[in-house]
């Protein structure tokens, strides 16, 4: 291995280390932020390491053909050293800063929402059960107005129908009798 490819995986190795040390550091503002599940904090945590795992072979495979060597985890602790006491508190505060903007960015959307969209369709609902309320109002005192004006009416049709409607009612009956006498006489005769 040539001392140029040396240098360049020294050189990357300790990238990495900040990499990681960066993205540690925003993780950690981000679940704190979060409040996520106790149960879950283990599992992201593996994951970090996983994936973190996963990038610094592949930065391997990418400047020396993926060969280990001790440098190569010294130049990974200085890089997560130097991140630490370098910039861990600016990564912090922006990372904070950025969650704040989000959230407050998704209040901001979530009011609009309800300005643009909810609040006039709730008006629009008020105002359709308003009209709706006048029109069954305007609807039950035309009803009752008619009713009130139709009464005389209906008792002189009913006055004027009284003898027709006593003379059906008494064929109906004469004819009922009929039946019923005719029945009874069947009956009996069917008995004997």
């Amino acid at each position: 291995m040539s001392l140029h490819t040396q240098l360049m995986t020294l050189l990357m190795m300790f990238m990495s280390g900040v990499i990681m040390g960066m993205v540690f550091d925003m993780y950690r503002v981000t679940s704190s932020q979060l409040r996520f599940k106790r149960w879950l904090i283990p599992v992201l945590d593996l994951c970090y390491w996983v994936l973190s795992g996963l990038f610094v072979f592949q930065m391997l495979a990418i400047t020396n053909h993926g060969q280990v060597r001790v440098y190569i985890f010294l130049a990974l602790a200085a890089g997560t050293v130097a991140y630490h006491y370098g910039c861990s508190q600016l990564v912090q505060r922006m990372t904070l800063l950025l969650i704040h903007l989000v959230r407050r960015t998704i209040q901001i959307l979530v009011m609009l929402f309800r300005q643009i969209v909810i609040k006039p369709l709730i008006g629009c609902y008020r105002l359709l059960k308003f009209i709706i309320g006048i029109v069954i109002g305007i609807t039950m005192y035309i009803v009752k107005i008619m009713l009130q004006l139709g009464y005389p009416l209906w008792r002189l049709v009913r006055w004027l129908c009284a003898p027709i409607l006593r003379w059906r009612l008494v064929q109906f009956s004469i004819h009922a009798v009929t039946k019923i006498t005719v029945a009874l006489r069947n009956w009996m005769k069917s008995k004997e």
